[in-house]
């Protein structure tokens, strides 16, 4: 009779993108991380008010500049078989469009920006900011609604560094795209929505 495995020899179950494929289309917002399923609740509407607002800053310059493509969420970005996030916004660089495929983001964007919300913070603070880092993310955002602030995340010595706060008011003149500067007062939802 063949012995029972100890929790320490049991074999170790990491999921991959065919996993994440045949995941449910319940509105839930899933991720992979390192193998491990991630999931949370669709986002609030101050959430996508500020998306909104950003997205269209953001393509507006993109397209001025042809600089490259921006993304809204829902969007796979597969960064490896056991890594597949989805991002609120993404830009690749024009140069770096054949990481665009059918299914999906297929690498590291050029600029990943992450909304918080009161149940995914701790999430988009440390776990995908490691996932973003250990993947070669350049530039990475984390937008605070209720603090109303933005920090602006720069890649630097194979390491993810803040680069600058910006606060509520500011003018944000972002490293990830030349020449823009975006005025952050008009981005925020009202503070009944957060």
């Amino acid at each position: 009779m063949p012995r029972a495995l100890k929790p320490s020899e049991a074999p170790e179950i990491r999921l991959d993108y065919d996993d994440y494929a045949r995941l449910p289309n319940d509105g839930r917002r899933y991720e992979i991380i390192k193998g491990d399923i991630h999931m949370a609740p669709a986002p609030l509407s101050g959430h996508q008010w500020f998306l909104a607002n950003l997205l269209e800053v953001l393509r507006a310059h993109a397209k001025r500049t042809r600089s490259g493509l921006v993304l809204p969420a829902p969007v796979d970005d597969i960064l490896s078989a056991h890594d597949i996030v989805q991002p609120d916004i993404v830009l690749v660089r024009r140069e770096r469009m054949s990481i665009v495929k059918a299914r999906g983001i297929e690498g590291s964007p050029d600029l990943v920006v992450e909304i918080l919300s009161p149940s995914n913070e701790d999430h988009d603070r440390r776990t995908k900011l490691r996932v973003y880092e250990h993947h070669a993310v350049p530039h990475y955002w984390i937008a605070d609604l209720r603090r109303r602030e933005v920090e602006e995340h720069v890649r630097q010595r194979g390491r993810l560094r803040l680069r600058r706060l910006w606060k509520e008011g500011d003018r944000m003149k972002p490293a990830a795209m030349t020449g823009l500067a975006i005025p952050l007062a008009p981005l925020w939802p009202p503070a009944e929505l957060v």
